[in-house]
């Protein structure tokens, strides 16, 4: 058997230098040397190619193949061609015909066979070609024979084949591709408050507050009320006192009466005188006639006087008539005056009667005057009585006046009737005043009348004032109309009118010391106004009654204001009502106040309907409110409809006591605290020659204060529509929030929603956004927006900037600072979500959803985007990520995960995957391809075919050729899948072989048998044998088994006795001794002992002899057999 060469194992340099010196011939035997391809060449056992590189590539000899063994090669058949990151695998069937040499691989860049060029030839059915990362060819295949004839490629189309890009390289596209992102742009973009909506709301607040500014306007008209009620008064007034008294004194007709009977005092039954008196000197004719007639129970004077006086051109005539019998004293006067001078006539007629009991006088008169132009008449009748004092009154008075520049005519109407009883006094009057007047420039004419009845606890007016005034700037007539009544309330009536009165002063209330009233009032003014500019008509109503209860004053009053006017530019109609109660108490007070205004104004421009209302409700502290708004504005460019609304309710919640109030350190438990609830609403539309729009605002909000905290929640909404020439846009906005502000925190939430859709000549955008946020941080208030605070704010303040996520600043008191305190900034969190749908015409379609999260500086999101350009996208920001299937028996387990940049995936089915580093604990495939090389200490299942060799089913076969087959071939080695190896090349440098069967078998060298060694021959020792001597120990190495030892010792005495002894690693283990007997009579003596020698230690053994003293008298030898 031919002697392999001793090749040394290992990789060290040592090692190398060896082997490179065996194969170089340098060392060892010559036949070992290595043949080189230049040899087989010269020799003709093998032909050279070139391969890649300048690789030369060996083949057979086709000159060493008999004729008829070398085919013609055919087409390879399924070529197939794998790309991993640097390398293509190609791979095809093994050929079919005999004298197969090798294959022969090409490549090109496009599929165009002719560019292809030579790359490589391959002995087996498979190439791999390095060709660099993100690289791609096409491949063609084709056979080459023993005699070098090459057969066709396997199509003319080429086959394809790429190489994954390097994974750091697409990172880096995703990476630009991500900046650009529009969906990471999102979920990068901070979560920022719906600033647009609390703009809108904060508009809204001014324009409804001023609804509540307009409406008291109607107190100056009010106002002009009370003016024209006193300016009809003092009309009154100076027509009473151009009319005079009313009353008569009825001792001046008494004392006329008696001075006549005084007159007539003495004796006669009967008595008539006539006198006649003409003085020419004076131009006068007195003429004087008596008739007194007297009996026991009759007295009858009756008196005729004239007096004519030429030179005051005057007549003075008077009748009278004295009569006095059982039922009393009676006179009667007549009297007249004629002035031709002055063109006067003067007439009264006078009755008194009186009697014992009863007092009773009637005079009636007029009064013509020529030269005033006045024509007055009187009618008066006065009555006393034990029962009291009765009084009626009638008087007219007429009164005409020209001059060069005016004319003027007056009636004056007066009548009264009055009684008095004891110290009341019932009195009625009307009175009524007509004037008309023309100036050169003015027409006036004038009624006012008054009707009054007064008694001692009351009092009631109706006034009427009508007024028409024309000149040269227009027309006004006017109409006052004014019904008032008064009732002093007594208090409750006394038994003891004395104590009632005691009880009065010592009263604390005011309300007890003086008379209560009741009150009521009508007051109307209506007015026309015309003048060349424009017209105006107004009416004005106020409605009032009061009444003063012992325990309470209550008041109710209506107003209302009505005006149009018209010009040559404008028309303006507009109304405006109050309606009021209220009820007042020593410990509250209640007041209900409802206003309204209607307005209708069409001008050149526009055409504008306008109406507003509030109601206001107070009882005490606690206030309710309704304020409405609705106008209508149309004009030649634009229409708009808006409506406002706000209703408001605020309590006081019960204060606690003053001293607790004043002694406590915070302010909000010193003052009052409310509740309060509002809801703000606006709705409007608009339409004009740009754009249609549709709009609602509304805002609920409710405050308490509480004893340690302000609390606050508010929901606003926006609705928006608009269209335009070019667009049309919907828009839906609602925030809800809630914050409690105590002594030394704050907490607040709010959820904010922003849907809107729009759409143009280009694109249709659609989108939806839903944020909820919530801080927790100290008193001071806190600002999330994109720019600086620049009002509003105070020292200690924060102002997260949303431009720069959500970074914190804090307010010093001059200038907002940053801090980088991360308690500050995980106090906000906030939730976003937003959905986003746009078809452009040019860009196309896209459609995204995004949710993102914050807690302070710390962010997460997720989202999605689909483009019509065939992309779309998956985004997720977070530092971790779990996917878990909560149906589970554990759905605490997840599926998929990335914590900390890395991906972890519990069970995944790919159909492809590149995978730049791919670390596995098991891998099971069909099929594993490999353009460089498999590293693996273990390999389970399935076939592996190396062209040389193949493994499959547990079996495998190496060395095409031999005796041994396997699936179709013949092998030179081959390892069933029972275990068993079957080879006739087998070359070992070393191992272990536990059984085993050797035909024939050389060990060249050392061999070690642990066990026991079964032979029928054996040609050689198994024992070892040592002879020591005194001057040579023998050393017995150590060896991995125990040994037995046999010692086999022998003396000899001579002429003395002599002992010998055996040491092991210097022990002694034994002696023997032979004796002398006689001289010269010595012994041999033999002995054997047994000695069991270790394993794995070595042992020294040496013997020495003790002769006495006679080195050469005797002799010993000892001998030892070693066996296994």
């Amino acid at each position: 058997m031919a002697k392999k060469p001793a090749y040394r194992a290992g990789r060290d340099q040592a090692a190398t230098v060896e082997n490179v010196e065996l194969l170089t011939g340098q060392r060892g035997d010559r036949l070992d040397k290595a043949v080189t391809f230049r040899e087989l060449a010269a020799l003709g056992l093998s032909t050279l190619r070139p391969g890649a590189g300048g690789v030369y590539v060996p083949g057979k000899n086709p000159d060493l193949f008999p004729p008829g063994q070398m085919e013609f090669p055919h087409a390879p058949v399924n070529v197939i061609a794998n790309g991993a990151f640097h390398t293509v695998l190609v791979e095809w069937d093994p050929p079919q015909y005999r004298g197969h040499a090798h294959a022969e691989i090409w490549r090109a860049e496009s599929d165009n066979q002719a560019e292809a060029t030579l790359v490589g030839t391959s002995s087996a059915n498979l190439f791999s070609d390095a060709i660099g990362k993100g690289a791609k060819f096409y491949y063609w295949v084709r056979f080459v024979n023993g005699k070098d004839d090459k057969g066709p490629f396997q199509g003319v189309q080429g086959v394809e084949a790429e190489t994954s890009r390097d994974v750091q390289d697409i990172l880096d596209e995703l990476q630009g591709k991500i900046e650009k992102s529009h969906l990471v742009q999102e979920l990068l973009r901070p979560i920022e408050d719906v600033s647009q909506l609390q703009m809108e709301v904060s508009l809204l607040i001014p324009k409804i507050d001023e609804i509540e500014i307009r409406i008291p306007g109607i107190e100056e008209e009010l106002a002009g009320l009370d003016e024209r009620q006193k300016a009809a008064q003092d009309l009154l007034d100076d027509a009473q006192q151009q009319l005079g008294m009313s009353s008569i004194e009825i001792g001046l007709v008494q004392d006329r009466l008696n001075a006549k009977l005084d007159k007539y005092k003495g004796d006669f039954d009967s008595f008539r005188d006539a006198v006649f008196v003409v003085d020419p000197e004076n131009g006068s004719i007195t003429m004087d006639a008596v008739n007194a007639v007297r009996d026991e129970l009759h007295t009858s004077i009756t008196e005729v006087h004239q007096e004519l006086d030429a030179v005051a051109g005057q007549i003075d005539s008077k009748a009278d008539n004295v009569t006095v019998d059982s039922q009393g004293s009676r006179i009667t006067e007549a009297e007249q005056r004629i002035n031709g001078l002055d063109a006067s006539l003067s007439q009264t007629v006078t009755r008194g009667e009186f009697s014992g009991e009863q007092q009773r006088v009637t005079q009636i008169g007029q009064e013509l005057d020529a030269t005033k132009g006045e024509l007055t008449q009187k009618a008066t009748k006065q009555e006393v009585d034990a029962q009291g004092e009765r009084l009626a009154n009638a008087e007219s008075k007429l009164t005409a006046h020209t001059d060069e520049l005016s004319s003027q005519a007056q009636r004056l109407d007066g009548l009264a009737a009055q009684v008095t009883q004891g110290d009341e006094t019932l009195q009625a009057n009307i009175t009524e005043l007509a004037r008309v007047s023309a100036e050169s420039d003015q027409v006036t004419a004038q009624r006012v009348s008054g009707l009054e009845v007064r008694a001692s606890t009351s009092e009631a007016k109706i006034q009427a004032l009508e007024e028409i005034i024309e000149d040269d700037g227009g027309i006004t007539a006017g109409r006052f109309d004014a019904i008032t009544a008064e009732l002093d309330l007594q208090r409750e009536q006394d038994d003891d009118n004395a104590s009632a009165a005691i009880d009065g002063a010592l009263a604390v209330d005011e309300r007890d010391q003086e008379t209560r009233k009741a009150f009521g009032a009508i007051r109307t003014e209506q007015r026309v106004i015309l003048t060349e500019q424009q017209a105006q008509a107004q009416r004005t109503t106020d409605m009032e009654v009061k009444f003063e209860a012992k325990d309470a004053a209550t008041q109710a009053r209506i107003s209302s204001v009505e005006k149009v006017t018209s010009d040559a530019d404008s028309a303006l109609a507009q109304r405006i009502d109050n309606v009021t109660a209220e009820f007042k108490a020593v410990d509250t007070a209640l007041a209900v106040s409802l206003a309204e205004s209607s307005k209708a104004l069409a001008d050149a421009d526009q055409a504008l309907g306008e109406r507003i209302s509030t109601i206001d409700v107070t009882v005490g502290e606690n206030t309710a409110s309704i304020t409405e708004l609705r106008q209508a504005v149309v004009s030649n460019e634009e229409s708009l409809s808006q409506r406002q609304d706000k209703m408001e309710s605020e309590i006081g919640i019960g204060a606690v006591s003053q001293v607790e109030g004043a002694l406590a350190r915070d302010e909000r438990d010193r003052e009052n605290r409310k509740a309060r609830g509002v809801i703000l609403q606006q709705q409007s539309t608009l339409a004009n020659q740009q754009e249609a729009q549709a709009r609602t605002v509304e805002q609920l909000t409710a405050e308490f204060d509480a004893e340690n905290a302000e609390i606050r929640a508010q929901i606003t909404n926006e609705q928006l529509v608009r269209s335009t020439a070019d667009e049309a846009l919907a828009q839906k906005t609602s925030v809800l929030e809630a914050q409690i502000e105590g002594v030394d925190q704050s907490l607040s939430a709010s959820i904010a929603e922003v849907a809107r859709v729009s759409a143009d000549a280009m694109q249709a955008l659609g989108s939806q956004i839903n944020t909820v946020s919530a801080v927790a941080g100290s008193k001071n208030k806190t600002f999330f927006q994109a720019t600086a605070p620049g009002s509003g704010m105070g020292s200690g303040d924060l102002w997260f900037d949303t431009a720069s996520n959500n970074r914190p600043y804090r307010y010093s008191g001059t200038a907002w600072i940053a801090t980088d305190d991360p308690r500050i900034a995980a106090n906000a969190a906030a939730v976003q979500l937003q959905s986003q749908a746009i078809a452009d015409l040019q860009s196309g379609a896209q459609a995204m959803w995004a949710a993102k999260a914050s807690a302070g500086q710390i962010t997460a999101g997720i989202g999605l985007v689909a483009n019509s350009d065939g992309t779309s996208q998956v985004a997720i920001s977070a530092s971790q990520v779990f996917v878990f299937d909560p149906n589970s028996s554990t759905p605490m387990a997840p599926l998929f995960a990335i914590d900390n940049g890395q991906a972890v995936i519990a069970e995944a089915i790919i159909r492809k995957a590149t995978i730049q580093i791919l670390n596995a604990e098991k891998i099971t495939a069909d099929y594993v391809k490999a353009g460089v090389s498999i590293s693996s200490p273990l390999i389970n299942g399935g076939q592996i075919d190396m062209g040389n060799a193949f493994m499959a089913g547990g079996a495998a076969g190496f060395g095409k050729g031999g005796p041994y087959g396997g699936w179709g071939w013949g092998w030179h080695t081959i390892i069933y899948a029972d275990g068993g190896i079957y080879t006739n090349r087998l070359h070992a440098e070393g191992g272990y072989v536990r059984n085993m069967t050797i035909g024939n078998c050389t060990i060249e060298q050392d061999c070690v048998v642990r066990g026991t060694i079964y032979a029928e021959r054996i040609v050689g020792d198994i024992v070892r044998t040592y002879a020591l001597n005194l001057a040579s120990p023998v050393w017995l190495p150590a060896m991995p088994f125990t040994r037995k030892c046999t010692f086999m010792l022998t003396v000899s005495s001579g002429s003395s006795t002599t002992t010998a002894t055996v040491y092991v690693n210097g022990v002694a283990i034994g002696s023997l001794t032979a004796r002398d007997y006689a001289m010269g009579q010595g012994t041999t003596m033999n002995h054997n002992f047994e000695f069991l020698l270790a394993a794995n230690q070595g042992y020294t053994i040496s013997y020495d002899r003790d002769n006495k003293g006679y080195p050469y008298a005797s002799s010993s030898c000892l001998s030892i057999v070693c066996l296994a």
